[in-house]
């Protein structure tokens, strides 16, 4: 993974706007619960938007470089469950990530939300409107059966059977574009950035990242301009984009 304008995996709050609830404990596996609004007297103080903090993800065997502001970043408080392991990589936020948050031993780092805060507020680009972006058009679609009274099936009790260890983590091209540290870094307005480690390891890139619940996401090497997000409230095992 490299040339990510930003951070290459970085794991990081997640913001809700106009939550209906205020934070809640982490849901059973395989919840189908409707989400009910909370009452309007319990939420007199629930921010807008509102941080999922990142919780219980693990970060092992990857390759990561020529990232922005960090290749690896970790914008959560100690406790919550997230470790670095076995990855390559030439900064970090904390430094030396695979020390400071190591899988299955002792943390010692403190989260920089100065950094993150400074990073969030560079001004970006709007994105185009997909009302105006111009797609080919698809053509003629099969429609599900009786697809205004069927069942919803819930996306259950999946099972798949990916052999990581035959995952081989391929040559990066020659022509890979790569993104200078110095420009982000300058963006975040002063704000510390992450330093140069040179971790001993040969990861196999398996990637795992996520915000506001445990996300695990395995793959080969990928490039890209952004940094590595997850759906809140979900498990993921997929090959990286």
């Amino acid at each position: 993974m490299w040339g990510h304008e930003v951070a290459g995996i970085a794991l990081a709050p997640f913001p809700e706007d106009d939550p209906i609830s205020p934070l809640s404990e982490r849901p059973e596996d395989n919840c189908q619960a409707d989400a009910v609004p909370a009452d309007e007297a319990d939420m007199t103080d629930v921010d807008n938007p509102l941080f999922w903090p990142a919780k219980d993800n693990t970060v092992r065997g990857n390759v990561v470089s020529d990232s922005g502001a960090t290749d690896l970043g970790l914008f959560a408080d100690p406790g919550e469950g997230n470790c670095f392991a076995d990855n390559e990589y030439t900064s970090s936020n904390p430094e030396n990530i695979d020390e400071a948050a190591p899988c299955g031993g002792t943390e010692n780092f403190e989260a920089d939300y100065a950094t993150l805060a400074s990073l969030l507020l560079v001004d970006r680009p709007e994105p185009p409107s997909y009302k105006d972006v111009e797609l080919p058009d698809p053509g003629p679609q099969t429609n599900m059966p009786d697809a205004e009274k069927a069942p919803a099936e819930p996306a259950d009790n999946i099972v798949i059977d990916v052999d990581i260890e035959a995952i081989a983590l391929p040559d990066r091209p020659d022509d890979a574009a790569s993104v200078s540290s110095t420009s982000a870094a300058d963006a975040s307005d002063g704000a510390e950035s992450s330093s140069s480690t040179d971790p001993e390891s040969d990861g196999a890139a398996d990637r795992t990242v996520g915000a506001g619940a445990s996300s695990t996401t395995r793959g080969n090497a990928a490039a890209g301009a952004g940094s590595s997000t997850t759906e809140a409230q979900s498990t993921t095992t997929a090959s990286a984009e």
